[in-house]
């Protein structure tokens, strides 16, 4: 209401219809208060004199109009609307104040006052229109470089309610041109002017350090919830409504005919800067979302993957390599195994969050015409998938997930199923070279992990080929062993045992039982076979069972072996000599890996028992080392005892139990 009286106040005294009026000469001799007013000359001068002092109590005013009350943003709508549309001519310098504000709350979240400002504005063209003053387009433009100057000048001094300000104002801009923008963005002062203030505002803060996380299990997420792709942190805004604002932004710019002319300038401005990569790959992101459905559009986003997905810009630093390194002990060299800094880090880890997110957002543009971008963006995508990175191989899954549900997939494993010859052939090229980045194998890794027992059949090649890469380079044998453990894995989880005892039983009960009952129940079934092993006679039996189990297998050899034990016997035998390794993870990796191809084959005695036979000698060696990997070896042997059973149980009872 205030403001109101306010308005028709200021209306009443300056209002386009008031007259210019000239004194009358008056007796000086009387005077009194109604004299003293009529005694004013309403002259040009005069009105300038009241405009620059109206136009102080309106720079005042302006603040209301980002209160947070919707009725008091619409109060001050009213307010602007006297002045703008019955103060024009004589108000011309409150023009340039009122007018962001009105554009601001065009895009008001309540229906409301959005509706009004709209309306005032349809009022305002027309009236432009009939006194021929220049079209309010003009005054736009003119606004919009004005105020994306003042985004840039004002990142540190202004707060989130100013910037919100003027970033609504550009909004309420650019959706009142409609097409016309498309004319703006022809103007190079113009188009830097946007993109360098919505660089400059979308600065990423990554000085923390939870991003550093890593994950050596498989992780299970709600693929449903509302956040999932890692959380944006800014250095010159907290308000998250200030990166909704700038997101719609981009809508509205990718929604013109000149994306393209948009996408290379910002890809030039991310080619020439590294300081702009963060802010340019989100930017593209958002301007994405926005393209309409047309076919030039298919070969712009093409061109977008190829850009996102080249070595300068998708291949970074991570700590994967040199994680792989150390735990390999190989010699690299100091460039190589050069550490770098958090903040650089978590740098690379946004920036592949974010091309992850952005190809995510392509695929949601193109729905199934998306399928044609599958040969080249699979295997990156399910590289990053598989990496040890927390942050990283969310994003990964999610990208994934999202591909398939655009691309019309029940699920990823028929996503990888359908698109099986482009992952193989992939997988195929990179083993070519593995030497140099080893850590592209966990292609395979991810597409086991998220297939089906009868995908087996379409990777089992390309498991062997490791298995023989393995054979060659015993350097790089962590992260290739890491590719057939899971295999193992997923072996065991396609194949569950038919034995009615619950795999995980001994080590539940070893777990609830003390570490001195366990050990006192070795010692009585020691003193039991004591007074055989004398006699040597279990020794005997031992060798003739082997020779037994190995009679059997030569008459079997007709049967059929199924194909994921034969692939589970080739690796059990690799990690026969890879558990002797001096480099302590790899010991520990092979361990694990024997652990679990034993219960894989454990209803294929005539597989299993041979093998166990062959492993032990070297195995029996495991506890004599260090702490961690004896204890890492007792539980293989409670796996091999439970199998086994007396196929070992006097071989345990010579060689370990001393």
């Amino acid at each position: 209401m205030t403001l109101k009286i306010f308005a028709d106040l200021i209306v009443l005294v300056i209002g386009d219809h008031c007259p210019f009026t000239q004194c009358q000469p008056t007796d000086n001799s009387v005077s009194s208060p109604h004299n003293a007013i009529s005694a004013v000359n309403k002259n040009e001068a005069w009105y300038e004199e009241v405009s620059k002092n109206v136009g102080i109590l309106v720079k005042n005013i302006l603040p209301v109009a980002s209160h947070s009350h919707w009725k008091v943003r619409l109060e001050f709508l009213l307010f602007a609307k006297s002045l703008l549309l019955k103060c024009t001519h004589r108000l011309k310098n409150c023009m340039s104040m009122l007018l962001p504000a009105v554009f601001a709350l065009s895009v008001d979240k309540y229906k409301e006052v959005s509706t009004c400002s709209q309306d005032l504005l349809n009022q305002l063209q027309n009236k432009y229109q009939a006194l021929n003053l220049a079209s309010i387009n003009s005054v736009i433009e003119d606004d919009i470089y004005a105020s994306t100057s003042k985004l840039i000048k004002s990142k540190l001094s202004a707060n989130d309610t100013q910037k919100l300000y003027i970033l609504k104002s550009l909004q309420g801009y650019m959706q009142i041109l409609g097409s016309s923008l498309n004319n703006l963005l022809c103007s190079m002062p113009h188009l830097e002017r946007i993109i360098l203030s919505l660089i400059s505002l979308l600065e990423y803060d990554t000085n923390t350090v939870n991003l550093v996380e890593e994950v050596s299990f498989p992780t299970n997420f709600d693929i449903s919830a509302p956040n999932l792709w890692p959380r944006k942190k800014f250095l010159y805004f907290q308000d998250e409504e200030i990166l909704d604002c700038v997101c719609n932004l981009c809508y509205i710019l990718g929604q013109m005919e000149n994306n393209r002319l948009l996408i290379d300038y910002i890809f030039d401005k991310l080619q020439n800067s590294n300081l702009y990569t963060l802010q340019c790959i989100f930017l593209i992101g958002c301007i994405v979302k926005g393209f309409p459905e047309e076919p030039n559009c298919v070969e712009l986003i093409g061109d977008i993957l190829d850009e996102l997905l080249s070595p300068a810009v998708w291949d970074l630093a991570l700590y994967d390599t040199n994680h792989i390194n150390s735990m390999e002990g190989s010699d690299s060299s100091q460039e190589q195994c050069k550490v770098i800094n958090v903040k650089t880090y978590n740098s690379n880890v946004y920036q592949i969050c974010l091309i992850l997110e952005t190809i995510a957002k392509c695929a949601e543009r193109l729905k199934c015409q998306f399928r044609g971008q599958l040969i080249k963006i699979l295997s990156p995508v399910m590289e990053r998938a598989g990496s040890s990175n927390l942050v990283i191989s969310q994003s990964g899954r999610v990208c994934l997930h999202i591909i398939a549900k655009c691309c019309d997939y029940p699920s990823i494993a028929e996503l990888i199923k359908e698109n099986a010859d482009y992952i193989i052939n992939s997988i195929t090229i990179q083993f070519h070279h593995f030497l140099h980045r080893p850590e592209m194998a966990v292609v395979l890794q991810v597409a086991l992990e998220e297939s089906e027992a009868e995908s087996l059949t379409l990777f089992s090649d390309v498991a062997l080929q490791a298995l023989k890469i393995l054979d060659h380079n015993q350097d790089k044998a962590f992260p290739l062993l890491t590719i057939l453990f899971s295999v193992v894995k997923c072996v065991k989880k396609w194949f569950p045992s038919k034995k009615c005892e619950e795999i995980n039983v001994p080590l539940q009960s070893v777990v609830k039982t003390s570490l001195k009952n366990a050990l006192m129940r070795y010692v009585s079934a020691k003193e039991e076979e004591l007074n055989l092993l004398h006699n040597n006679s279990k020794e005997e039996n031992f060798h003739n069972a082997y020779e037994e189990n190995n009679a059997s297998l030569d008459v079997n050899d007709k049967i059929s072996i199924p194909l994921h034990v034969n692939l589970t016997s080739e690796i059990l035998k690799r990690c026969i000599h890879l558990q002797s390794s001096r480099n302590l993870y790899l010991r520990m990796l092979s361990l694990e890996t024997i652990e679990f191809c034993i219960l894989a084959l454990r209803d294929f005695e005539n597989q299993l028992h041979p093998l166990v036979h062959e492993l032990w000698n070297s195995f029996v060696q495991r506890f004599s080392e260090d702490t961690v990997v004896i204890f890492k070896a007792f539980k293989v042997l409670l796996v091999i005892a439970d199998e086994c059973r007396d196929f070992v149980r006097v071989r345990m009872l010579k060689d370990v139990i001393p």
